[in-house]
C-alpha cells in the first residue's frame, strides 16, 4: 500500500504553478475516488480549468509548471481549435502524472452533457473515447481530425444513441467523486449542476421504465472492481 500525500504533494506542486492561470483544479481517478487503495506507482490525474484558452500564456505556464508543453497543442489551443490537451510525466516519487488543462467552455460543456475537442499526438484512438450506457454496453466513438502533430478527437460527457444514454470519461470522472483543490463552491456548483442535468436526462429518457439501469453499469468495469463499497451504493441510488 502507498501514501497518497505523495500524489497530493505533486498535485499541490500543480495547483501553485497554475495558480495564476487557473480558475479550478480537482484530482480524478483512484486517488480521487479510493485514497485508502493508493499505491506508490498509483497515476495522478489533475484537471486543471483555464478560463479562455485563447487569451491563456501558455508560455507562461510553462514556466510556472517547470514543463514543456507540446507546441502543436498550444497552437490549436490558442487558435481555439481544442478545448482540451494533456501533458505527462514522471513525478519524483516515481508515479506516472498526467495534468489535463481544460477550457473553461469545455467544463461548462461536461456538465451540460455535451462534448469537447481534444488534442493528442499518441497514435490509436484514445480509451477515454469510449462511452457506456446505463445498461453496461460499450462503444467507440472515435470520431477526429487530423491536426499538424496529431489528432483532435470528440470526447462525449454524454450521448443518446440508439435510444440510450451513454454516458464518455468526462461524466464518470465526476460522479467517482473527485477531488476539488482550488475552485471550492463555484466548482461544487459546476459539479451539482451536471448532477441535476444526468437525472433529468435520465428520468425524460427512461420515465418510470428504469428497470435494469444503473449509473455503476456505465463505470468501466476495471473501474468498479476497486470502486468503494460507499460510492458504489450512492450510484445505485442516484435515481432514487
Amino acid at each position: 500500500m502507498g501514501n497518497p500525500n505523495n500524489q497530493y504533494t505533486e498535485a499541490r506542486k500543480i495547483v501553485k504553478g497554475m495558480a495564476k492561470f487557473s480558475q479550478a483544479s480537482f484530482v480524478v481517478g483512484g486517488v480521487a475516488y479510493d485514497p485508502n487503495a493508493v499505491r506508490d506507482k498509483t497515476e495522478l490525474e489533475v484537471i486543471t480549468v483555464v478560463p479562455d484558452f485563447r487569451s491563456a500564456d501558455f508560455g507562461a505556464i510553462e514556466k510556472a509548471l517547470g514543463r514543456r508543453l507540446n507546441p502543436n497543442a498550444i497552437k490549436l489551443a490558442s487558435e481555439g481549435w481544442i478545448d482540451v490537451f494533456d501533458t505527462h510525466y514522471k513525478a519524483d516519487g516515481g508515479f506516472d502524472t498526467g495534468v489535463y488543462f481544460r477550457s473553461d467552455e469545455a467544463h461548462q460543456s461536461v456538465c451540460n452533457l455535451r462534448n469537447y475537442r481534444r488534442f493528442t499526438d499518441k497514435p490509436g484512438t484514445p480509451r477515454s473515447c469510449n462511452v457506456i450506457n446505463l445498461q453496461g454496453d460499450e462503444m467507440v466513438l472515435g470520431d477526429f481530425d487530423n491536426a499538424e502533430g496529431g489528432r483532435i478527437f470528440t470526447h462525449y460527457s454524454a450521448v443518446e444513441k440508439a435510444g440510450q444514454i451513454w454516458l464518455g470519461f468526462p461524466a464518470t470522472n465526476i460522479l467517482m467523486t473527485p477531488t476539488i483543490l482550488t475552485g471550492g463552491q463555484a466548482l461544487q456548483s459546476t459539479f451539482d449542476t451536471f448532477h441535476k442535468n444526468l437525472r433529468d436526462a435520465i428520468f425524460e429518457r427512461y420515465g418510470q421504465g428504469r428497470e435494469g439501469i444503473s449509473l455503476v453499469n456505465c463505470i468501466p468495469p476495471q473501474f468498479v472492481d476497486k470502486m468503494p463499497a460507499e460510492l458504489k451504493r450512492k450510484l445505485e441510488h442516484f435515481l432514487d
